[in-house]
C-alpha cells in the first residue's frame, strides 16, 4: 500500500472507457486454457503436456505468491513465458475484488503489474478471484488490464463481454456430472457450432486435478486439435475474437460495442430496430436516404474511399 501511495500522484485517472481495434476480425471458434493460482503444477504437470503438444496456455499468477511454498518460483515463470505461454494477473494477494474499497482495488491492480513489469513479465490480462467483480470497478479493470475474465458462464459467443469473459471448468471445480471426457468435448463441439471462444479452467494444484483428469486434458487437446481449431493464449485468442470497437461496457449502462463481424451493439438501441452489418453497396460518400430506415448500419471503409470524410483533404 506505501509502494502505490508513493506512485499514486502519477497515475493517470480513469476516463470513460474507450478501445479499438481496426484490423479486421471474424467470428471463428478458438479455446484457450487458463490455470489458476500458480501453483508448482502448472511448471511439473502443465508445461511438459502443453510443450509435447505444441500448443501453449495461460497461467494465471498470484503474485504475492510467487516463491512461497507451492508456487512457482520467478526463475520458472520466466520459463512459461518463454515456452510461448502467457501469464496473466491473479492479483497480488488473492482476495475477492468486490469487497475492495476503489484504493485497496487499485492496490491490488498497481502491486501485481508492477511485480510483472520490474521483473521483465509482459502481463496485459486479468483472472478475477473467484470471478468476483462489480460493474462499478470495471473502469480500474480496464485502466490496468486489456480483458478480464470470470469462474463459470460457458461458451464465449458472438460480440465478447471484454471485462467479463466467462469459462469452463476441467479437472477440478466442476458441477456433478461435468468432469467427463464426454463433457468436455461437447463445450469443444459447441465451440465449433457456433464459431464461440472457449476457455477452460483448471487448477493443476487442485487434489481435484488427478491422474485421470491429466489424461483427460490430454484428450481434449488431442480432440481440439483434430478439429483444427486453434488453442491459443488470452492475448492471442482476443486478438481474433476481441471487439472492434468498445465505448464503455457490455452488460452496463451506456456501451457502443462493434464486434469482430461489425456486428452492432448498443445500450440505448430502441426495440424493433433491426441491425444490420457490412451492408452492401454503401460507402461513406452514400446519402442517407440510401440507408435502411429504422436499422443501424455498419459500414467499414479503408484509407482508399474516404474521400468527403471529416478530416481527410
Amino acid at each position: 500500500t506505501n509502494e502505490f501511495n508513493a506512485h499514486k500522484a502519477d497515475i493517470a485517472q480513469p476516463t470513460i472507457q474507450v478501445k479499438y481495434n481496426l484490423k479486421p476480425k471474424s467470428y471463428v471458434p478458438v479455446v484457450t486454457f487458463i490455470d489458476d493460482d500458480g501453483n508448482t503444477e502448472a511448471y511439473t504437470k502443465l508445461l511438459p503436456l502443453f510443450q509435447s503438444k505444441g500448443v501453449p496456455f495461460v497461467s494465471a499468477v498470484i503474485s504475492g505468491n510467487v516463491g512461497k511454498p507451492n508456487y512457482m518460483t520467478l526463475a520458472q515463470i520466466k520459463e512459461l513465458q518463454a515456452s510461448g505461454c502467457e501469464i496473466a494477473s491473479h492479483t497480488h494477494n488473492h482476495v475477492a475484488l468486490d469487497s475492495l474499497t476503489d484504493v485497496e482495488l487499485e492496490n491490488e491492480f498497481y502491486l501485481s503489474t508492477q511485480y510483472f513489469k520490474s521483473n521483465g513479465i509482459v502481463c496485459n490480462n486479468i483472472i478475477y478471484p473467484y470471478g468476483r467483480i462489480l460493474d462499478t470497478q470495471l473502469d480500474l479493470v480496464a485502466k490496468y488490464f486489456r480483458c478480464g475474465v470470470v469462474v463459470y458462464g460457458g461458451v464465449n459467443k458472438n460480440i465478447v463481454h471484454s471485462y467479463r469473459l466467462t469459462r469452463n471448468a476441467l479437472g477440478s471445480n466442476c458441477a456433478v456430472g461435468e468432469n467427463t471426457l464426454a463433457f468436455y468435448k461437447a463445450r469443444v463441439d459447441e465451440a465449433l457450432s457456433n464459431n464461440g471462444w472457449l476457455i477452460f479452467m483448471t487448477h493443476a494444484g487442485a487434489a481435484e486435478h488427478d491422474a485421470t483428469q491429466q489424461q483427460y486434458l490430454s484428450d481434449t487437446i488431442d480432440y481440439i486439435k483434430s478439429l483444427n481449431i486453434p488453442i491459443l493464449t488470452l492475448e492471442e485468442a482476443y486478438k481474433v475474437r476481441g471487439n472492434i470497437l468498445e465505448l464503455g461496457y457490455r452488460g452496463v449502462e451506456n456501451h457502443v460495442i462493434i464486434g469482430p463481424d461489425n456486428e452492432f451493439y448498443a445500450s440505448n438501441v430502441r426495440e424493433g430496430y433491426n441491425l444490420q452489418k457490412k451492408a452492401s453497396g454503401l460507402n461513406i460518400n452514400s446519402p442517407i436516404t440510401a440507408f435502411p430506415k429504422d436499422t443501424v448500419t455498419t459500414v467499414p471503409f479503408t484509407i482508399a474511399d474516404d474521400s468527403g470524410f471529416p478530416g481527410t483533404n
